[in-house]
């Protein structure tokens, strides 16, 4: 059975409310190690204004390594998805946006055009704070890496608490789903 060991490591910046908050998750190989592993994902908060913020998410492919854009059409590969649970405390203020933009390319295997992301892309989506008051929101984020064809879900909470946002319970695990 593969398994994979998560190194979680968070830097906090020290200061006012407009803090950074940064959670980097990576996927380190045991067994075999070409196999497993062949990324890293970084959470962020980052404050935009007064109420707003947005998540931000690095996902840094190793050489080869590649995953399918949110903006792909076909319906044959798991593209990346990041979504938070229904709550009243906070909404989205943007769609989803990727930088940089993934390319489109003929998929030889489904015949079709695909948007695939083969470089480091970041993801950010702003949301807006509705009430001002201690909240925890959950969050999940999830991607078929490719060659491997591997589905990762990474979920993690949103929390606000005495006025500091932050992000916590990061965990990083193959798909439920995977069937190897």
């Amino acid at each position: 059975m593969r398994s994979i060991t998560i190194i979680l490591g968070f830097v906090m910046a020290l200061s006012t409310s407009m803090a950074q908050v940064d959670f980097p998750l990576m996927a380190v190989p045991s067994d075999p190690p070409d196999r497993i592993g062949n990324f890293q994902i970084d959470l962020k908060i980052v404050p935009l204004s007064e109420g707003v913020f947005q998540l931000v998410s690095t996902l840094d492919l190793l050489e080869g390594a590649y995953i399918i854009s949110p903006f792909s059409m076909d319906n044959f590969y798991l593209p990346y998805t990041s979504s938070i649970q229904e709550n009243r405390f906070i909404k989205a203020a943007s769609a989803l946006m990727e930088f940089p933009s993934s390319e489109i390319e003929q998929d030889p295997y489904i015949e079709k055009e695909v948007r695939f992301i083969r470089t480091k892309t970041v993801f950010t989506q702003a949301f807006e704070i509705v009430h001002q008051v201690d909240f925890e929101v959950d969050g999940w984020i999830e991607f078929l890496v490719e060659p491997d064809c591997i589905p990762y879900d990474v979920t993690f909470t949103i929390k606000m608490k005495s006025g500091e946002l932050s992000i916590e319970n990061e965990k990083l695990f193959i798909s439920a789903e995977y069937k190897p």
